[in-house]
């Protein structure tokens, strides 16, 4: 009984590895985008699940469940095929991926994802350059991005999270220095030249933070963040309260010379949110037909109905417009408000945040709570400009819900390999 328990533990294990190289190979065009690939290791992690369902003792807490269940009431209130496909991954993330990350991925296993990671993210780049540079630089940058990645900001967030990896895999002993240092070097100028801007901040943001560790010995990353979380409320209060203002306001007769400053605003704030705010605004619009369980995953349509013709016909680029019918909100925040409304929202940030919490209580210093201490408060920081929570196929989503799993068992000291982490 207990080989045969050993057995399924290391099915399960490879079947985690085996999830996350599809991921990263879907961030490029080396294999199909294809949403089949995906049920198929979907419909296997439920399997497995389901066979070690009775003998494992999964352990999750009533916010949890409680936002699986308001997903259903979705459902129920907005019955369409992308809001069933759309909850049946949220469900597949938050209760099947944690349950197996938390009962069978252990910090080894942890190590050799990140591992894998940072070897697919430096092909990826190899490739890439090698691939640009034979062109002679003459092809247009933007355009060669888009021949070999689906979407460069995934492929620059990988760059970030390669950068993390590295430098836990150095703290522990498992990379030498000069090859630590070429690597950063190298992901470092990529996510400079994709021109990324959430990859562009997180990196400044961790230069900063690193920079300040050094010549500040007191500095740590609980301080830093509880220092954001302030940072946050008083946001909440001085900026994104009278700003919900001006979005919930519908304007669909506004007049351009009356409310010229209101529109000079708006403008300012779509130039510098690369054209997202309108679709966050008028999808919060959208929202307000259903605002305590959200309106479903067909966002796209509801929101470009909220948008003035005269925006439209007169003001939006053809980009723009295609940009608002889509469904991804690039925010992991108003993803969830819109899509589940505020019951949604309120519950799934609290699970997060209670998550997150028992990572900056536990008193241990050594380089995996480095590391999760880190991923996390970038997570926070990404998910303003990228939907990183809930996004039905994405190698980020994967690792943060796998991540979130194998933190849920952390309370004390951690050892890896059998030997104390450097810190």
């Amino acid at each position: 009984m207990k080989k045969k328990c050993e057995i399924i533990k290391e099915i399960i294990q490879i079947y985690i590895i085996a999830v996350m190289i599809l991921q990263l190979l879907q961030i490029t065009k080396v294999i199909p985008d294809e949403n089949n690939i995906n049920i198929v290791m979907l419909l296997v992690g439920v399997i497995l699940y389901a066979i070690t369902f009775i003998n494992e003792r999964y352990c999750y807490n009533w916010v949890q469940i409680a936002f699986v269940l308001s997903t259903i009431v979705t459902i129920v209130l907005n019955f369409n095929i992308e809001t069933i496909k759309s909850v049946a991954y949220e469900i597949f993330y938050i209760i099947v991926l944690y349950g197996l990350a938390q009962r069978f991925v252990d910090i080894k296993i942890y190590t050799i994802i990140l591992k894998i990671i940072v070897i697919a993210n430096t092909i990826f780049i190899a490739v890439f350059g090698t691939m640009y540079f034979v062109q002679g630089f003459t092809i247009n940058k933007n355009e060669f991005f888009n021949i070999f990645f689906y979407n460069i900001n995934n492929g620059a967030l990988l760059a970030f999270t390669s950068i993390l990896a590295t430098n836990y895999l150095y703290k522990i002993n498992k990379m030498k220095l000069l090859l630590f240092i070429l690597l950063n070097i190298c992901n470092i100028a990529f996510i400079m030249v994709s021109e990324a801007r959430t990859a562009i901040l997180l990196l400044i943001a961790f230069m900063v933070v690193s920079i300040c560790s050094v010549f500040i010995r007191r500095i740590n990353i609980e301080k830093i963040a509880k220092k954001i979380k302030c940072l946050f409320i008083i946001m909440l209060v001085a900026v994104l309260i009278p700003l919900s203002l001006i979005i919930l306001k519908e304007n669909y007769n506004m007049n351009l010379d009356k409310d010229k400053k209101i529109y000079e605003f708006e403008n300012m704030l779509t130039e510098i949110s690369s054209l997202r705010y309108p679709l966050w605004k008028y999808s919060i619009q959208a929202m307000k037909q259903s605002p305590i369980f959200g309106i479903g995953a067909i966002i796209g349509e509801r929101t470009i109905e909220k948008v003035p013709e005269y925006l439209i016909k007169q003001k939006f680029s053809a980009h723009q417009v295609t940009i608002l019918s889509r469904n991804n909100l690039h925010n992991g925040y108003i993803q969830v408000l819109v899509q589940h409304g505020i019951v949604g929202i309120i519950l799934l940030i609290g699970f997060i945040y209670g998550q997150i919490k028992k990572i900056y209580n536990v008193k241990a210093k050594n380089a995996f709570m480095w590391y999760l201490k880190y991923f996390f408060l970038f997570i926070i920081i990404a998910n303003l400009f990228e939907n990183n929570l809930i996004l039905s196929n994405s190698f980020i989503v994967y690792l943060i819900w796998i991540t979130i799993g194998v933190s849920s068992n952390i309370k004390g000291k951690i050892t890896v390999g059998g030997k104390h982490a450097k810190s």
